[in-house]
């Protein structure tokens, strides 16, 4: 008896708060309520747990129905919102390390403020907020997300123009910002990073509801490494102008640009970059002696690594110099890697003159799309390019991800090997069936690759 008394003991609930409110931590705060059913000494740990996460539709997810959803949704989002007043009137843990709140319907904005300012006073150290509102943030609320101190993290999604650009900010500890749906509403945005946000190492500011009047994005940082900014086509800008933005961050190792909207880029100064990911749609200066691309990719002169998104963007990049003949792309002396899309024909022969400024560049990554919607009589206007000169001395790797087997694809295929004279693995990636009838496909494409004449002697061809 006393043997079977010891087994079923409960070692578990013996464990210390602290590491119990650790255990169920890794739950969502919902899955880790439920664990008040257990016992009466489980009953109100869930509510000190140091992260808290509230998500709507994984509520929605787990306990309802997608008809009870449809007819009694507010009902639903009514109990969501107590069960997280209940959580605050039960939480006796006097600090928070993260707080997430994600619901797509409209909450009561003096809910809102309640739970965040509730946050902020438990030293929080990460808040996430993807809310919609009917209101801005109050202005009090907003002073106070701004104005934090002990915040590491803060990620705000507040579309509806609900998010203004902060016109005070210190957080002295926060090193990861992201703010999405931002409304420019003053003419600087940004010119308070490196006073009030010190030790700032990651940024990312995505606008996509219509901007105000004609506005600066200034990013000056010398903690920053990682950057991203977007600016969708359908950004709106105002009459009286585009929007500015100004690069000054001597520490920033990665950047991600995505713009399709009417951006000037009137400064840039990026001296420690090493990899950037760009997409973007170019649009030429009045004088027709330079463009937001010009600027741009002079400032990713040092990179190693680069990722052209789009073939428009590359495409763009090719038009550029043709066009503007005072304007030239840079020498990429540091550059080893190199990815972009082709999708016509316009594309390849964009490519291969970028390749001209890629001089030590050793792996080049190409996804094809759409090959079928290419004309071939244009190839042979890649002989008006020459040969580039990694092609001769350094790009020893190729990947191509290939749609289909198409004659265009081939025609990618062959280029490059007749042509890369020190290449030694080329890599085609191929939607091939599974099972027998892609084997036997798989075993025709390779009887065909080792028909193509390749100039490099080491070079070895994969279909995976």
């Amino acid at each position: 008896m006393a043997e079977q008394a010891q087994i079923s003991e409960d070692r578990i609930s013996n464990l210390p708060d602290e590491i119990l409110h650790h255990i169920i931590s890794f739950l969502p705060t919902k899955l880790a309520a439920c664990t008040s059913v257990l016992s009466t000494r489980w009953r109100y740990l869930f509510a000190s747990i140091p992260n808290l996460d509230f998500d709507f539709d994984n509520w929605n997810r787990y306990f309802m129905t997608s008809w009870t959803l449809h007819r009694n949704w507010m009902y639903v989002l009514t109990a969501f919102m107590s069960f997280v007043d209940r959580v605050f009137f039960l939480r006796r843990r006097p600090s928070l390390d993260r707080f997430c709140l994600r619901c797509s319907h409209r909450i009561d904005p003096m809910r809102i403020d309640w739970w965040i300012q509730n946050v902020l006073q438990r030293s929080i150290v990460e808040l996430d907020l993807s809310i919609c509102l009917d209101l801005d943030l109050p202005k009090e609320l907003q002073t106070s997300l701004f104005t934090c101190k002990t915040l590491v993290v803060l990620k705000l999604s507040l579309p509806d123009d609900c998010l203004r650009s902060p016109s005070r900010v210190c957080l002295p500890s926060l090193k990861v910002l992201h703010l999405k749906y931002l409304y420019f509403e003053n003419d600087d945005f940004g010119e308070w990073l490196s006073v009030g946000c010190p030790v700032l190492e990651e940024l990312n500011v995505e606008a996509k509801r219509s901007l105000g009047k004609k506005c600066k994005l200034t990013v000056s940082s010398a903690s920053l490494k990682r950057l991203t900014i977007q600016f969708p086509s359908f950004t709106r800008c105002s009459a009286a102008g585009s929007v500015e933005i100004i690069l000054n961050a001597q520490s920033l190792l990665s950047l991600t640009y995505l713009c399709h909207a009417d951006i000037c880029i009137s400064y840039i100064n990026l001296p420690s970059l090493t990899e950037a990911g760009i997409d973007f749609a170019n649009k030429a200066s009045d004088d027709n002696t330079t463009t937001p691309a010009t600027c741009l990719m002079k400032g990713l002169s040092n990179i190693q690594s680069l990722n052209i998104i789009s073939y428009k963007t590359l495409c763009d990049l090719y038009k550029e110099e043709k066009m503007v003949k005072s304007v030239s792309l840079p020498l990429f002396r540091n550059m080893t890697c190199l990815k972009t899309s082709l999708e016509t024909n316009q594309s390849i022969l964009s490519l291969v003159r970028l390749l001209w400024h890629c001089n030590f560049l050793q792996t080049l990554v190409i996804n094809l799309e759409h090959p079928s919607n290419w004309e071939t009589d244009d190839w042979f206007r890649l002989e008006e390019f020459g040969t580039p000169y990694c092609f001769l001395s350094s790009l020893k790797s190729i990947k191509i991800s290939l749609f289909s087997w198409h004659e265009s694809g081939k025609q990618v295929v062959k280029y490059f090997l007749m042509n890369t004279e020190v290449l030694e693995d080329m890599t085609i990636r191929l939607n091939i069936y599974d099972g027998k009838e892609g084997r036997n496909q798989e075993l025709k494409i390779l009887k065909e690759l080792l028909m193509f004449p390749r100039i490099s002697k080491k070079c070895q061809v994969r279909v995976v």
